[in-house]
């Protein structure tokens, strides 16, 4: 099946066409794909707004107990929420992580009504766990719900995650594909290292030092400009203090002058 582009069909976009299917897409709209076939125009994927939620000490229910579940219980763990986990009895390996990883309840039953009390974020995995009735409920309390692998029916979607340290990059496909979301997550992986974490760990450290406007950010800019990830990679500590020992001179003398 080949693809040509046909022109300018959404807002300053365009369109490529594949066999009898011309898929639509816009620069100007949020990012959406519209298929356009012998159907009619029809909606594929949703838009989704890109944010990181802090849910640290906060109540997240989990349905389900296969391993889109343990997913779910490993990246809320990372994040510090108080998980309750509902479903039945799992295989060793999933009930072997809740007690490794210290779920704050565990509950041995299916869905009951009142179970989204309280709760920040839902999420629903496997075919088992009721999902009309679940979704009811998390409308009712205007909660934020997910169900694996159904984004039509979800308010979030949980994207393909590389961390190195505090540098996390996120991909999605608004639930067109994860596992496109996966391939073009391990590809970001390959250059994105340790180094990056360690840049963030000593940024943030000379954030903490000085004053924030204009001035910081186009230090914090040079530095990079100037080598800092490289140093870092190859583990050259005196490039490393150089670079920001520079930067730091720069800084103080700038805060010197504005008292002047």
């Amino acid at each position: 099946m080949t693809g040509s582009a046909v022109g300018d069909s959404v807002g300053r976009g365009g369109s490529v066409r594949c066999g009898s299917t011309i898929v639509a897409f816009s620069d100007v709209l949020p990012p959406r794909w519209l298929l356009v076939g012998p159907e009619g125009d029809r909606l594929a994927t949703m838009s989704f707004l890109p944010i990181s939620l802090r849910v640290e000490g906060s109540r997240c229910v989990v349905f389900g107990t296969d391993g889109e579940a343990a997913r779910r219980v490993r990246s809320l763990t990372d994040a510090g929420a108080s998980i309750v986990v509902i479903g039945d009895k799992g295989d060793s390996a999933f009930e072997g992580l809740c007690s490794k990883l210290k779920v704050v309840e565990r509950e041995l039953r299916r869905y009951r009504k009142g179970d989204l009390k309280d709760a920040a974020l839902v999420f629903v995995c496997g075919p088992d766990a009721p999902t009309e009735e679940i979704a009811a409920e998390a409308a009712e309390r205007s909660l934020l719900m997910n169900v694996a692998d159904v984004p039509q029916r979800c308010s979030f979607i949980m994207p393909a995650v590389h961390r190195q340290g505090a540098v996390v990059v996120a991909v999605s496909t608004a639930g067109a594909s994860p596992a496109l979301a996966r391939r073009v997550r391990d590809q970001i992986a390959t250059q994105i290292g340790p180094e990056y974490g360690q840049a963030a760990e000593l940024l943030a450290s000379l954030r903490e030092r000085f004053a924030g406007g204009a001035e910081r950010g186009l230090a914090f800019a040079r530095l990079l400009d100037e080598g800092l990830l490289e140093a870092l990679r190859s583990g050259d500590a005196a490039r490393v203090e150089r670079l920001t020992e520079r930067v730091g001179i720069e800084l103080k003398r700038g805060s010197r002058g504005r008292g002047a």
